[in-house]
């Protein structure tokens, strides 16, 4: 009788900043001060499983095979939901800079120039909302749930598709440019890192 423990990874990521928009009501003239909070969270859920496995049982294997699956695709919906999030999030913050822009430029609003400069600054290619960023993240997520496994690692590139399509559908039109960038980015490297995973997998048989 052999004793088996399923782990599914467990990673969190947090952070939250608050934004402050002055704006001017002509008709009223007074100024209100909104406050924008974003926050972004991706927690995954640590599940433990512990089964008995008589290897002369083939209902006994056959409940360790499901169970394994069973996680596996747990943790693939997980990942999908996280990229559909981040993606959306992402769109997001690129619609608003450009919002706050159309908005000065009609004199709707009057913004600090540090505020304009910190909502540029996070759709930077370097910035939170960049590109680069926001695909290393993903990209985090994804090696930590595949782990060394090339099978797994083309289950969470699949994931990255799908959430993307996901987001673009809840989006209602095309997404902007930023997002199919970090996509196609994020699909770039991990099958770079899935393919060096195989490579090394075929030297060691």
């Amino acid at each position: 009788m052999t004793d088996f423990t399923i782990s599914s990874v467990s990673a969190a990521y947090q952070t939250s900043k608050t934004t402050s928009v002055s704006k001017t009501d002509t008709a009223k003239n007074s100024s209100i001060t909104a406050t924008v909070k974003e926050d972004t969270a991706a927690v995954f859920e640590k599940s433990d499983a512990s089964f008995s496995i008589n290897n002369n049982d083939p209902a006994s294997r056959k409940a360790l095979v499901d169970a394994l699956k069973a996680d596996a695709d747990a943790r693939t919906k997980q990942f999908t939901d996280l990229v559909h999030s981040m993606i959306s999030k992402q769109g997001g913050a690129f619609k608003k800079l450009g919002d706050l822009f159309e908005a000065v430029k009609k004199g709707e609003i009057s913004v600090d120039p540090e505020v304009v400069a910190q909502a540029k600054a996070d759709v930077a290619e370097d910035g939170y909302w960049g590109v680069k960023q926001t695909s290393e993240r993903l990209i985090s997520f994804a090696k930590g749930l595949a782990g060394n496994d090339p099978d797994a690692a083309d289950k969470m590139i699949d994931a990255v598709k799908k959430g993307f399509n996901q987001a673009t559908k809840a989006w209602g039109s095309k997404l902007p440019d930023i997002c199919q960038e970090t996509v196609d980015k994020t699909v770039e490297a991990l099958e770079k890192w899935r393919d060096e995973l195989k490579g090394v997998t075929t030297a060691t048989e």
